[in-house]
This record gives structure tokens, sequence and C-alpha cells, in this order.
């Protein structure tokens, strides 16, 4: 009896001993690099987002955040990688608007917004516009719609996948006005850019901030945003009323890691965000891109996704019954 007592109070003296250590495991987080999957093409806007944010993070953690591109599918590809992710808080993913519709429109999506990721705060949000090569001749909205209308079947309209802000901007167009025009996929948003400039493409709905320089040159013809106000840096382009639009197509990014992921970890993360956030150098960029930052707490990121994935179909309600 004496000997059982005596074991078990050198356990239980072990076990005392053990926590401090435990205790300043857990304060080391992170110990190694991290990994920040982009599920965006190489170049895009998505993707040089994703550089500030980590290499903003990485000064406040003192270790690397090392990013990985996972394009394809509108995000699809590197958003499920990073669901099925150790959560260990090692590996986070910027998640965005493209890989909540295209979950919508896919019936066995590999990943679940709702339910495989613990979010760790929102990035930035930013607008759209409406370009063509300038081959074309056309100037304005009203000019395009009738070049469409003369030449049903015939105008390219590049997109950056099924379900991205780029795909449903160009399907709520064609039905709000009545016009015939082809949609062509492809993965992400620099082979977009790429394809209009290059005229493989005749025109896209892109991110304003990508598109702004080769609109100030003249490589591309803007007709329009798809947003509700003008930008500071293409002020000479009109909102989407005012170009006889019609139709909001804005985005959104943040990171995410998978579940299960401690909520200290999540918290050390969040701390890291934020703080990228505030950098005048990120902040400057965002605004130059037409970009507005986001931040805040994961329960924010958390309420964004889901009254987005709610709003995806009330959209592709909408777009159904109109066909």
């Amino acid at each position: 009896m004496i000997a059982r007592s005596y074991a078990f109070a050198i356990a239980a003296l072990s076990m005392l001993t053990a926590l401090p250590n435990i205790v300043h495991s857990a304060e080391n987080f992170p110990s190694a690099p991290l990994r920040l999957i982009a599920p965006f093409s190489p170049g895009s806007y998505a993707d040089l987002t994703a550089r500030l944010v980590a290499e903003g993070m990485s000064t406040k953690l003192n270790v690397a955040v090392v990013v990985e591109n996972r394009p394809g599918a509108s995000s699809m590809i590197g958003t499920a990688a990073g669901a099925r992710a150790e959560p260990d808080g090692y590996t986070i993913t910027m998640v965005g608007s493209p890989a909540v519709m295209a979950s919508k429109l896919t019936p066995n999506a590999k990943y679940d917004l709702a339910r495989d990721f613990e979010y760790i705060g929102g990035v930035n949000d930013f607008y759209n516009v409406l370009v063509v090569n300038p081959k074309l001749g056309i100037r304005t909205f009203g000019e395009f719609k009738s070049y469409v209308k003369k030449n049903p079947g015939k105008f390219n309209l590049a997109t950056s996948g099924e379900g991205a802000p780029s795909d449903i901007g160009g399907r709520q167009m064609a039905k709000v006005h009545g016009l015939d025009y082809t949609l062509v996929p492809y993965k992400g948003a620099t082979p977009v850019l790429t394809a209009v400039l290059s005229g493989e493409a005749d025109g896209a709905i892109m991110i304003a901030g990508l598109a702004t320089p080769h609109i100030k040159t003249n490589a591309l013809i803007a007709l329009g945003l798809t947003a509700p106000q003008r930008l500071n840096t293409l002020p000479e382009v009109p909102d989407a009323n005012e170009s006889g639009i019609r139709v909001i197509t804005t985005g959104w990014t943040g990171l995410a890691a998978p579940t299960g992921t401690p909520a200290s970890r999540i918290a050390v993360l969040n701390d890291a965000l934020n703080a990228a956030l505030k950098n005048e150098k990120v902040q400057k960029q965002f605004q130059d891109a037409g970009a507005a930052t986001l931040g805040g707490t994961p329960r924010a990121l958390r309420d964004l996704v889901l009254q987005d994935l709610e709003s995806s179909e009330e959209v592709l309600k909408s777009l159904r019954s109109k066909k």
C-alpha cells in the first residue's frame, strides 16, 4: 500500500515537473517556418496580397512564412489542400470569395468552408473592373453591348474559372442585359490578364488592382467598375451605375487554418495578421489596388464566410430563375 502511494506521488511530481515544459512549448509557437497556401496563380493580385501578408507576419512571428501557390479550379485545389493539412497552426490558407461560389457550383467539392476551417482573420476586400482589348475599338459599356448583340456568341469573356467573381459577374451581366457571349475559363487571374492583353480573349471582369497599370497605358480599355462607387486609383472609370453595367461583383480574402487547430495558436496568428495589416506599406499597396483592409477577429471572418455562403445561394437561384 505504501509502495503504491509512493509510486503515485512520484508520478504526480513528474507531471508537475513537466508542466512548465508543456506551457513553455505552447508559448514558443511558432518555433518553425509556417506554410501559407495561396490558391492563386503566381503574380496575380491575390498572390501578391498573400506575399505582403506573409512578409508582415514573418516579421511579427520571427519565423519565415513561406507562400506556396496551389492555383486551379477557382481556388478549389489550394483551398482543399489547406483543409486537409495538419491542424497544428503551421499550415494556413488564404481563403476567399472564389472558393465560396466554386464550392456551391461543384457537387463534390473537397472542402466545406463552414466545417473544415478555423478562421484567423480577414485580409482585404476588393473591386473588379470590366476591361476589353483595345483592338475592338470599344470605349464604353454601351458600345460593348452593341458589339455583342451584333456578334452573338463571338465575344470571348475570360474568367478565372467557374465560380470566380469574374465568372459569376459575367453570368449576371449576360442575364441582366440579355447578352450572348462565351465565358472562357483560365487557371487564375494572371492567365486571364495575359489572354486579354494578347487578344486571345476579348475582355474580362478582373480585379481592379491587377488591371490598373494596363488601363493607365491604354493596353486595356476599362468600360466600368462592377462596384457601387468609383476608385481613387481609377477616377476616370465610371462605377457600375454610371456605366450602365448594373452588376456588382466584389471579393474578399482572409486567412484560415484547418479545423482542430488549437485556439491559442489561432490567437497568435490573428495577432500577427493584424500587426501585418497595420503596416503602412501593406495599407498603401491595398489602397493603390482599390482594396480595403479588413483585419479584425476570427469570429468576424467566420461570420463573413457564412454570410457569403448564404448570399451565394441567392445569386445562383437568381441566375437559374432567369434561364
